[in-house]
């Protein structure tokens, strides 16, 4: 029998988005599937240089982003943190629409070769969400 080992490849990105405070998102539809994406920061985010994150005031864009397959999930959060999900998902292009105004605090960031996955806590009149975004 064949034995297939996963090896981790750590890429290095220029960025890091830990810690940092979507306050607004904005979704410019192109042609198919060209749309761009852009995140408003309330203290921007952070360049990764020589090991160091350095706070960079700004926004940031993705470009040639697919709205058919880009997704984000929001999920009330239970006493204990687990067990039952309830929630809702939207397309990214409706819950701009709808939130444009928003305070999504990432935690966790997965880039691989097609998606970017954030997730985070969504703060909205007093109570915090769970959120968990999918850019294709």
């Amino acid at each position: 029998m064949k034995k297939t080992v996963r090896k981790n490849k750590v890429r290095k990105f220029p960025y890091g988005l830990h810690d940092s405070h979507i306050n607004h998102i904005k979704v410019k539809e192109k042609k198919f599937p060209n749309a761009k994406v852009k995140f408003l920061f309330n203290d921007g985010y952070y360049v990764i240089r020589n090991g160091e994150a350095l706070p960079v005031q700004g926004n940031l864009s993705f470009e040639k982003v697919d709205l058919d397959f880009s997704n984000v999930y929001i999920m009330k959060i239970s006493k204990t943190n687990y067990g039952k999900i309830e929630g809702r998902k939207y397309s990214l292009k409706k819950f701009a629409k709808k939130f444009p105004n928003v305070d999504m605090e990432i935690i966790d960031t997965t880039f691989d070769g097609y998606h970017c996955k954030l997730s985070g806590y969504l703060y909205k009149k007093g109570k915090i969400y769970e959120f968990l975004m999918d850019i294709c």
